[in-house]
């Protein structure tokens, strides 16, 4: 957001941006059936017409390093992302109990390990952690949004957790940790 308003705080960035638009306009199209031949999503920028574009918008160099590797996907920095991994890793334990976070998460049987392990001794360290679900909840009602994410047996509900968007998800990180496993396990 902070990018959108640096942008239109000064128009004129706009006008020095309309050759990196024509250019996109005159050959993402031809580019696109070149190299992806029968891809139907025609949306998108190449990353060098995408990063001058952005670098002008915001008057700063600007990069981006795209990739699908799941444990880092999975970042949890806000509200949202803790609730869609929470949901996700409720999923995992319905649909694999066995390998449960392992099967989403590339460093799953750690994690794993590490709540049995080490959260006994954080919960009596830090208050955060001895009612972790009292304490998400407050911050939820504070913020007021629209339900919490435990019930009143401190079990974890998700608005999310039968939809088919969850469903794609799981697959998803599944998949990409099964390739990321096999992957390692050939170079043993």
């Amino acid at each position: 957001m902070a990018g959108v308003r640096k942008a239109l705080a000064a128009p004129l960035r706009l006008l020095r941006l309309m050759p990196v638009i024509l250019y996109h306009l005159n050959h993402f199209k031809a580019d696109l059936h070149r190299l992806r031949s029968g891809d139907s999503y025609q949306f998108g920028a190449h990353d060098k017409t995408f990063h001058k574009g952005v670098s002008i918008l915001l008057n700063t160099p600007f990069t981006t390093r795209l990739h699908d590797d799941p444990a880092f996907v999975s970042d949890v920095d806000a509200l949202e992302d803790w609730e869609d991994f929470e949901a996700l890793a409720q999923y995992a334990r319905r649909a694999d109990p066995e390998r449960s976070l392992a099967a989403i998460h590339p460093m799953g049987r750690d994690l794993f390990r590490f709540r049995e392990e080490g959260m006994p001794a954080l919960k009596k360290e830090l208050p955060l952690y001895r009612d972790f679900p009292a304490h998400l909840n407050a911050i939820f009602r504070s913020l007021e949004m629209d339900h919490v994410p435990f019930d009143a047996d401190g079990r974890y509900t998700s608005p999310e957790a039968d939809t088919p968007r969850l469903a794609h998800a799981y697959r998803w990180y599944e998949e990409k940790c099964r390739k990321l496993n096999q992957a390692g396990a050939s170079r043993l």
